[in-house]
Order: structure tokens, then sequence, then C-alpha cells
């Protein structure tokens, strides 16, 4: 089982989001260069396969939209994973580099690491309230990824 630190969670958004600013970044500089380059040859006889290269691109920048509305979200659940590292860490009054957690998002079935104890993670319906519940894993290979 991982258990994943403060700083992973704080470095996969970053890295995640540098990537896709990149290749949105590429993507959106090869359709303007395209376009003004088709502009140009417009009236060949090519024209069909311009327009199936350039919706093929759009259809392109439109997946990678997705990917960066997919890694938003991310963001966003790491986020409320870090915070409730923060709150933890002030109520049970230990540092927060000590607290590992074994998802990227937090619900009922997470599992975190405190000192040498596990517990598991039971949160109410809108995730402003939680408990702790000591509990022992079967699996004691546990890998502490920093």
């Amino acid at each position: 089982m991982d258990f994943y630190s403060v700083d992973i969670l704080e470095n996969q958004v970053s890295i995640n989001n540098i990537i896709l600013y990149i290749g949105m970044f590429l993507l959106f500089g090869l359709i303007i260069l395209i376009i003004v380059f088709l502009k140009k040859r417009f009236e060949t006889k090519c024209r069909d396969l311009a327009v199936i290269a350039f919706l093929s691109l759009l259809l392109i920048s439109c997946m990678q939209y997705m990917d960066y509305s997919q890694s938003l979200n991310q963001k966003h659940q790491v986020s409320e994973v870090l915070n409730f590292i923060n709150v933890l860490s002030e109520k049970e009054k230990i540092d927060k580099n000590n607290i590992y957690i074994n998802s990227y998002q937090l619900n009922d079935s997470t599992i975190i690491k405190l000192n040498e104890s596990y517990y598991s993670v039971e949160l109410n319906a809108d995730k402003s309230a939680f408990s702790l519940k000591k509990v022992t894993l079967l699996n004691g290979e546990i890998i502490k990824k920093n």
C-alpha cells in the first residue's frame, strides 16, 4: 500500500499542470501556424485536406481542454486532502510532514498514518467533519513516498 507525504501531494499537482500548460500552448501555436499557412494556399486543390487537418487539430485541442479540466478537478481534490492534513496536524499536534495518506482524494476509505498508527477516516456527507478509527493493516509492507 502506498502512502503519500504532503510534499508528494503538492508536487504532483504542479508537475501535471506544467505538462498540460506546455501541451496546450504548443497545440494552440500549431493551430495558428496552420491557419496562417493554409490561408495563403486555400485556393488550391488541397482544400478538403486542409479542412480535415484543421478539424483534427480542433478535436485534439478539445481533448486537451478535457484533460485540463480533469487536472483542475484533481487539483481541487488534492487541495482538499492538503487542507485535511493541515487540520489534522493542528488537532493532533503532529508535524504535517509526519502524516501520510494513501490516496490523492479524501473519502471514507482513506487510510492515514500518524506516527506509527494507522487510522481510517470517516467523513460526513459534505466533508465538513471527520472521525478517525484505528485500523490494523493486513499488508505489513508499506511504501512511503516522500
